[in-house]
């Protein structure tokens, strides 16, 4: 399992969606401008470390937030490089953990969508 989360290909799907969703630095300084470049520095040897088990996670970053009623409540921002391992994590589990789409004939109005055919709607077949 580790060597898909570590795989190139998923530590770049990674990388691209925490830079797509921006966001803040954690307690590293390390900008999302910057990521790319400290990350491909990074990599192999972030990838050592997890392989053998000795990966040290990051501190967060602790920022405190205004909420509706005039009190604060702290906010947890990791690394931007530890998003990105998160986000390699979530991209590999999350496939064995989401169960197959069904849709039953209640979920799907089809009166509601007439020019919308279901393989448009990749759905292969309702169940009632």
């Amino acid at each position: 399992m580790i060597t898909r989360v570590v795989h190139p290909f998923n530590l770049q799907r990674a990388l691209e969606h925490v830079i797509a969703n921006k966001g803040s630095a954690g307690v590293d300084g390390v900008s999302i401008r910057e990521l790319r470049k400290v990350f491909s520095e990074k990599k192999l040897q972030l990838i050592e470390a997890i392989k053998q088990g000795n990966y040290q996670v990051q501190p967060i970053l602790g920022i405190e937030i205004p909420k509706g009623n005039g009190k604060t409540r702290l906010l947890g921002v990791p690394t931007t490089t530890e998003r990105v391992l998160q986000q390699a994590l979530a991209q590999t589990i999350a496939p064995l953990f989401e169960p197959e789409l069904v849709i039953t004939a209640m979920d799907l109005d089809l009166t509601r969508m007439p020019d919308k055919p279901l393989d448009n709607l990749g759905i292969t077949s309702i169940q009632d």
